[in-house]
């Protein structure tokens, strides 16, 4: 073996020991930052899980309750809204103004406080206060051990229900009130439901115009108040929220030994 091949070979030799010393470098780097990360991405989701527990236990406990719908749709003195109507006749109707002519529909929610702290409560959609000569979209204040009254309503012209009935017997008319309900604290919680309503009161009825369903079930109505979802406010006046934090997709997947990866079949 001559010298520039001793040569040839010592660089070489040096040259891979390079390679394999710069790739054994760059992955040990690799994998101390992303152990830094998963470290700071634990410290943070073990902050939030403290705060979230500690909002948790102050919260106030707030019970929203839903009552039957009223049936058959009438209006009377007692109801804000001033275009109820009183169906004559239970089974078929001719309607004064045709299917421009409103319809509603009536149900009742109940609001409870069992708390010790008073609590604020925010309305979208179509309700009215019982205690109001007209509707208000005012906050309400409930006192602890206090409760208040709500009548909802979803009211739509005749031709609107009838089109509805028309697409589907299981139609969803969609959500049509929200309330929200906070602790009035700066760091603190807000809870919110949603009422949905789904059916629809009236049938086409040919050849005299539209036809009230005899019953409730008949007309397959039901409201229906989703669960409350809690929202975790570090700063309400800010709107800065508590993040929401998946911890599974910062878990580091743990290296696969080399006796157990799948070799290679040459064909």
């Amino acid at each position: 073996m001559t010298m520039q091949e001793m040569t040839d070979i010592a660089v070489g030799g040096g040259t891979l020991f390079l390679a394999i010393t710069t790739a054994w470098l760059a992955r040990r780097t690799k994998q101390a930052v992303d152990e830094a990360a998963e470290t700071r991405q634990l410290s943070l989701t073990v902050a939030v899980d403290a705060v979230r527990s500690r909002l948790d236990q102050s919260a106030p406990t707030v019970e929203v309750e839903l009552e039957e719908i009223d049936w058959p749709p009438s209006a009377d003195e007692r109801n804000p809204a001033g275009y109820f109507y009183r169906p004559v006749d239970a089974t078929r109707h001719k309607f004064s103004l045709g299917p421009i002519q409103d319809l509603a529909l009536v149900a009742h929610l109940v609001i409870r406080n069992r708390s010790d702290q008073a609590v604020r409560v925010e309305c979208e959609g179509d309700f009215f206060d019982l205690n109001a000569p007209f509707p208000s979209r005012a906050p309400f204040r409930i006192d602890p051990g206090s409760k208040i009254d709500l009548t909802v309503q979803r009211a739509m012209s005749i031709a609107q229900w009838g089109a509805l009935w028309g697409e589907s017997k299981e139609v969803d008319t969609g959500d049509f009130l929200r309330i929200h309900i906070d602790d009035m604290r700066e760091n603190g919680v807000t809870d919110s439901w949603t009422l949905h309503l789904h059916g629809t009161p009236v049938r086409r009825g040919n050849p005299d115009g539209w036809r009230l369903a005899e019953t409730k079930d008949a007309a397959r109505l039901a409201f229906r108040l989703d669960p409350g979802v809690r929202t975790y406010f570090l700063s309400r006046t800010r709107d800065e929220r508590l993040p929401v934090i998946d911890a599974s997709q910062y878990a580091r997947e743990e290296p696969v030994p080399w006796y157990k990866r799948a070799r290679r079949v040459r064909t």
